[in-house]
């Protein structure tokens, strides 16, 4: 019976590698939850600092309703018709800081933030973020994933 159970077992992990690719489609760490960006830098500073894996490495806003991402103009409308664009910056363990573009968005209510290749090889322990006027969010997360997985 023990030897029939291991069996199965084994099939299943082997089925769902060769599904799966052998990795999950993305790497999640959140950095911060519910929240609300104002004009003053939010500083978020990590017991364990980000690490870079794979080929895109981004800091993810999920919006909170009424807040959509405007992919045309690069940034989030809110629910009086305006417009405002957050900004993202990482201070890597040396001290150093990159501020990060807008990217792009996952659905309406994940705006992306990266310098794509540009921060691999550096780990970062404080995430700092604003937004002129203010937008809440459910989430702020870290996301590393590779291209090729993405629909």
């Amino acid at each position: 019976m023990y030897t029939v159970t291991l069996f199965l077992s084994c099939i299943t992990l082997l089925a769902s590698l060769m599904i799966g690719g052998g990795h999950q489609r993305f790497l999640d760490r959140t950095i911060k939850d519910d929240t609300t960006l104002t004009q003053e830098w939010m500083e978020i500073t990590l017991d364990t600092p980000l690490k870079p894996e794979r080929d895109v490495q981004a800091v993810i806003l999920h919006l909170a309703d009424p807040y959509e991402a405007d992919l045309k103009m690069n940034g989030v409308r809110l629910s009086d018709g305006s417009l405002v664009k957050p900004e993202v910056q990482l201070v890597d363990t040396a001290g150093n800081t990159y501020s990060l573009n807008y990217y792009g968005l996952f659905g309406r209510q994940l705006v992306i933030f990266t310098l794509r290749d540009q921060l691999m090889g550096r780990e970062y322990r404080t995430v700092r973020i604003r937004s002129d006027k203010p937008i809440h969010s459910r989430r702020i997360f870290w996301r590393c994933y590779y291209t090729r997985d993405i629909d």
